[in-house]
């Protein structure tokens, strides 16, 4: 099931909590006004990204959750058009 987490003004809403690994739940970006990269480094647990570019107005999905990631809180960094990083939005990782 998708997710959804609406961008806007450099922050996002809701912070995703409790996306199933077996459901086979994905995440969901939707961008209320500019562009936006969703960066999860190093630490990704989707089978794309780490990085994730949200046009303007528009969405993006993550894709599958990745094979044996572990169940846990995942912090990604939010950054708008000509905007500083955003909040401390999260991902959580559910069994």
């Amino acid at each position: 099931m998708k997710k959804p987490v609406k961008l806007k003004v450099g922050k996002a809403d809701p912070h995703l909590r409790g996306l199933s690994k077996g459901a086979k739940d994905t995440a969901q970006w939707i961008s209320e006004d500019v562009a936006y990269i969703v960066n999860f480094g190093n630490d990704n647990p989707f089978v794309n990204g780490p990085v994730f570019h949200v046009p303007a107005g528009g969405s993006v999905d993550s894709g599958p959750i990745r094979a044996g990631i572990e169940e846990k809180v995942y912090h990604y960094d939010l950054r708008g058009a000509n905007s500083a990083s955003g909040g401390d939005p999260d991902v959580e990782i559910l069994p």
